[in-house]
């Protein structure tokens, strides 16, 4: 067993350690150190695995949003180390494309530039660069490494779309960055975001909602200004989105200790036995939850996932 491993496995030793990790990582962005290893999706993928994520999550957002094309100004959230997606939404009706990091996940050139050369062979994207296929030579898009979403959205131009995968689950402030978000839309614009309530490996070994149970200031020490999870789970989304009278959809991606994934349905559309399963799993746990949480309903405490869909009434009269 390995020592990350081994304190993963001990929720007291890996809170220590993570209230020291956080430290260094708040002291590291302090002095303008935003490079991360989170993110780099496509390190561990060999190019066809590449291309076949990249095609799923531009798909998903139009099955998502129930569109066949994306127009206009596109924010991104999180592109991770490529901007495949990206390429795909300005190939098929974004006008431009500005994608957006708090940190910058290490990418290797080389490897990138094998995938934006097969995406171009692939989708016929020639005409996207200037030049021979790079993220250097991408056309239309705009990178913004350190710039967090909670401040992007205070001073940007107006947009027609937003959209994320799993990544609001990293930002210190998601349900303030929405209001940005909302703010700044263009009528009949699109927010789209899926969120992965999951803990990213944090208690590897342990019970999924252990994270749950860590006192919030405690918590605080650990998560803030490191990207970790930050615990704010469905019903909170949905009842600021209520209280905002936004016309925002939910549906379900994951649950908790199931391992299949879901295609963004409604609670009542989840296979029964997956349902009973999260349900467990929550009553088994919840005599230890934080404060915080321990009036969430058992259903609320059973989405590991979801995804987000707001548009914008295209009039304001």
């Amino acid at each position: 067993m390995s020592f990350a491993h081994f304190i993963k496995q001990n929720p007291r030793l890996a809170s220590l350690y993570y209230i020291f990790d956080g430290w260094r990582r708040r002291r590291r962005l302090r002095h303008g150190d935003i490079a991360t290893s989170s993110g780099t999706r496509h390190a561990a993928l060999d190019i066809e695995d590449s291309l076949a994520y990249i095609e799923k999550v531009w798909r998903d957002y139009l099955a998502w949003s129930d569109r066949k094309t994306i127009a206009g100004r596109v924010v991104e959230i999180g592109p991770g180390d490529n901007f495949g997606v990206a390429l795909l939404l300005l190939k098929h009706g974004a006008a431009f494309v500005e994608a957006i990091d708090k940190f910058a996940p290490w990418r290797d050139p080389e490897a990138q530039a094998a995938i934006y050369r097969a995406l171009a062979e692939r989708f016929d994207l020639a005409g996207r660069f200037d030049g021979p296929p790079s993220e250097a030579a991408i056309r239309d898009l705009a990178y913004h490494p350190g710039m967090p979403a909670e401040r992007y959205f205070t001073d940007c131009a107006p947009m027609d779309a937003v959209l994320s995968r799993a990544v609001l689950e990293h930002l210190d402030d998601p349900l303030a960055s929405l209001d940005s978000q909302w703010a700044r839309l263009k009528p009949g614009g699109l927010l789209l975001h899926r969120v992965d309530l999951r803990d990213h490996g944090m208690f590897a070994g342990n019970h999924p909602l252990t994270y749950l149970t860590i006192a919030p200031a405690t918590y605080r020490l650990i998560a803030e200004q490191t990207g970790r999870p930050n615990r704010i789970l469905l019903p909170y989304y949905r009842e600021h989105a209520q209280q905002r009278r936004w016309p925002a959809r939910f549906g379900i991606t994951r649950l908790v200790d199931v391992p299949s994934e879901y295609p963004n349905l409604p609670w009542d559309a989840l296979p029964e036995a997956d349902r009973m399963r999260a349900l467990a799993a929550v009553m088994a746990i919840r005599p230890k939850l934080a404060a915080p949480f321990r009036a969430l309903s058992d259903k609320d405490l059973a989405v590991a996932g979801f995804v987000l869909l707001a548009e914008k009434p295209a009039t304001t009269g």
